[in-house]
């Protein structure tokens, strides 16, 4: 896929998680730097995708659309990519797919869409530490062929939809890229790193 290619298409910031283990916070708030984590992960997107869309109800001021879940999606994880996959197979059909990061994520790489779309096919994030599926490369045919065959009553994980669509896994080294901020010590960890607010 070439560069104008991936500039047209839309990302995603995946902001409907419920933060259990950071004591019900919401995550898209906390500062790092000062700056809000939802707005180091705009920021951070700026450039290489085209449009940003929120998965999730709330805004959070940033003025930027959102598309909440459907009550006729997967519960889990998979809720949001089925919702924004509805959305743009509706509106914006000529999109070739989306990609996805996570709210909590404020530390994936510069090349991050560039190098998961360079095969136009499904593609997840990988490092040292393992996969991570919430930074990904959806096409929207692969996951329209999906969806019929799943029981969508049911909660879906982005690992499995990504075995299901067969999404390759694109390597990064290092271990500090992809990590997401789940607890008070990831985030005071996180902190300390000079990568995390550039």
């Amino acid at each position: 896929m070439t560069p104008e290619t991936t500039d047209q298409l839309p990302g995603i910031i995946l902001a409907g998680g419920k933060s259990s283990r950071m004591g019900g916070i919401d995550k898209a708030l906390v500062k790092i730097d000062d700056q809000r984590m939802i707005d180091v992960v705009r920021q951070r997107l700026v450039g290489q995708v085209g449009e940003i869309l929120i998965s999730g109800a709330d805004d959070r001021g940033t003025g930027l659309a959102c598309i909440a879940d459907c009550p006729d999606g997967p519960g889990g994880p998979a809720a949001g990519l089925f919702a924004v996959w509805k959305q743009l197979a509706a509106y914006e059909p000529n999109a070739a797919g989306f990609v996805t990061v996570p709210v909590d994520g404020p530390c994936f790489p510069p090349d991050l869409a560039a190098r998961l779309t360079a095969s136009g096919s499904p593609a997840i994030a990988a490092d040292e530490t393992g996969t991570h599926p919430t930074f990904g490369y959806w096409p929207l045919a692969a996951l329209g062929n999906i969806w019929p065959t799943l029981d969508l009553s049911q909660s879906l994980s982005l690992h499995r939809l990504a075995r299901m669509v067969g999404a390759s896994e694109v390597c990064w080294p290092g271990s500090h890229s992809f990590i997401n901020i789940n607890t008070p010590g990831e985030l005071a960890a996180i902190r300390s790193w000079p990568e995390a607010g550039a």
